[in-house]
């Protein structure tokens, strides 16, 4: 995690009391698992859980996760997700909040 100031983001307490990482502005955070480096349909395939809300966008093209390794990954912005492998891609769109 960087250029947090854990006040207004970080790990904070939500509208509803609930703790939340909020990151906003220049802020931050790398997990270093490479959940793509293998083929999944060389595998048992994968199932992945994201829980995200966005608010106040200023730029709807800035990709807010993304998880990406040799053309295939997944890629979340404000509006839009890819999720693609070696033989398909899947999006969807929605919006803000």
């Amino acid at each position: 995690m960087t250029d947090f100031n854990f006040s207004s983001d970080g790990w904070v307490l939500d509208e509803y009391n609930n703790t939340v990482l909020r990151v906003s502005g220049d802020a931050r955070v790398e997990i270093p698992y490479k959940i793509f480096a293998i083929n999944f349909a060389a595998t048992y395939g994968k199932t992945i859980e994201i829980e995200f809300e966005t608010h106040n966008v200023r730029n709807y093209e800035t990709e807010i996760i993304t998880c990406w390794s040799n053309d295939r990954g997944l890629k979340i912005t404000a509006q839009n997700a890819i999720l693609k492998s070696e033989g398909t891609t899947l999006s969807t769109q929605y919006k803000e909040d």
